[in-house]
C-alpha cells in the first residue's frame, strides 16, 4: 500500500489489476461497492446537547493547535470495525478525541479510566500487592468486560484463556501490570503467577491435559 501511493496513477491503477485483493488498502469504513449495508436514515434531527459540546470541543481543540481534523479523522479510521459499526457518529469523534489527547500526553488516561466502567479490581493502587495465591490453589482468569475504552488495553492474557480455570504452579515476583506499564504509567507491581490450564478447558476438541 506504501509503493502504491507514490507511483502515478496509471501505475496505481496497474498495481491494481495485478495485486491480489488483500494486498489493495481499505479500511472497514471504506464501504464503496458493498451491497449489504443497512439503509441511511436521512431524516432530520435536532442535534443532542452532548453532540453539540463534542463538536465544540473539537473546534476548541483544533483552534488552540492541540489536535487537528487530520487526527480527528486518523484516530476514527483506527476504530475496530465492531466498534466503528457500534458506535453513532459523534461517540466515535469523542473516542478519537480522548485517543489523541492521551497519545498527545495531553490528557492523563487515568483520568478517562475513571470515568469508564471497569471491572473489579482492575485498580491503580500505589502499595504493592501482596501475593494471594500458593502454588496448589486453583484460579480463574477474570475476562475482560469493560465497555469500549477509550484505549484499547495491553492484556497479556490471550483472550482465549479468560474466564477460564487453572492450577497455580508458583509465584514468579512483583511486576507493573503491563495494561499501565505499555503507556509509561506507574501502577503497584502486582505478583505475577504460573497458571497451567488444562488444554481441554480452552480447545474441547483437545484430548490433551
Amino acid at each position: 500500500p506504501i509503493l502504491m501511493l507514490r507511483v502515478p496513477l496509471l501505475g496505481r491503477q496497474l498495481l491494481r489489476k495485478q495485486l491480489p485483493a488483500r494486498y489493495i488498502y481499505t479500511l472497514h469504513h471504506d464501504v464503496g461497492g458493498k451491497l449489504d449495508l443497512t439503509p441511511l436514515d436521512l431524516r432530520e434531527r435536532k442535534p443532542e446537547f452532548w453532540e453539540r459540546q463534542t463538536h465544540a470541543l473539537v473546534v476548541l481543540l483544533v483552534k488552540k493547535r492541540l489536535m487537528s481534523v487530520d487526527e480527528l479523522r486518523y484516530g476514527i479510521e483506527n476504530l475496530s470495525g465492531a466498534d466503528y459499526s457500534a458506535l453513532t457518529y459523534y461517540e466515535r469523534w469523542i473516542l478519537s478525541v480522548c485517543r489523541t489527547l492521551i497519545d498527545r500526553r495531553l490528557l492523563p488516561a487515568r483520568l478517562l479510566d475513571a470515568w469508564t466502567t471497569r471491572p473489579e479490581g482492575h485498580g491503580q493502587e500505589k502499595e504493592k500487592h501482596a501475593p494471594r495465591f500458593v502454588a496448589g490453589d486453583y484460579v480463574r482468569v477474570r475476562p475482560e468486560l469493560s465497555p469500549i475504552l477509550v484505549r484499547k488495553p495491553h492484556l497479556r492474557a490471550p483472550g482465549y484463556v479468560h474466564n477460564t480455570v487453572g492450577r497455580v504452579q508458583s509465584c514468579e515476583g512483583s511486576f507493573v501490570d503491563p495494561l499501565y506499564a505499555a503507556v509509561r504509567e506507574e501502577a503497584a507491581p502486582q505478583p505475577l503467577y504460573r497458571v497451567q490450564i488444562p488444554a481441554r478447558a480452552l480447545w474441547r476438541s483437545s484430548s490433551s491435559s
